[in-house]
């Protein structure tokens, strides 16, 4: 896969997290209202800075880990269950992911939200460079 997913579900999913979020900075929910009889998703979201950030570095390490969350995911699950947008100038960004459901699964759910969620902070602290 070489390009994003961009849908318009991705770009509410950012315009969301930034306008009920902002002040989390980064990490991932449950949306049951996308939930299907097949699947539930989980978006992964950042507010910042994908796109306009004045430091040129900071900006560089957001698009690192938001390509790489992305790509990861997309060579995992199948075509069009990762959906990507950004939104306020592209400052804010979203990743939809849409996992199968099981018999038996209700309560890993949380498990799996939660998981994603210090997967996306983990992902950026790694992408963090100290001055020597």
């Amino acid at each position: 896969m070489s390009d994003f997913n961009r849908t318009p579900r991705g770009a509410a999913a950012a315009r969301t997290m930034h306008d009920e979020h902002f002040d989390s900075h980064r990490g991932a929910v449950r949306v049951k209202a996308w939930d299907t009889v097949k699947t539930w998703c989980v978006v992964l979201y950042g507010n910042d800075g994908y796109k306009g950030d004045p430091d040129p570095d900071r900006q560089a390490r957001t698009k690192t880990y938001v390509h790489t969350l992305y790509f990861g995911f997309a060579n995992l699950l199948p075509e069009g269950r990762v959906e990507f947008g950004t939104a306020m100038e592209n400052y804010s960004w979203a990743i939809v992911l849409h996992f199968a459901k099981a018999k038996n699964t209700k309560g890993n759910c949380k498990a799996v939200r939660l998981f994603l969620h210090d997967m996306v902070w983990e992902s950026f602290f790694a992408n963090l460079s100290f001055p020597q």
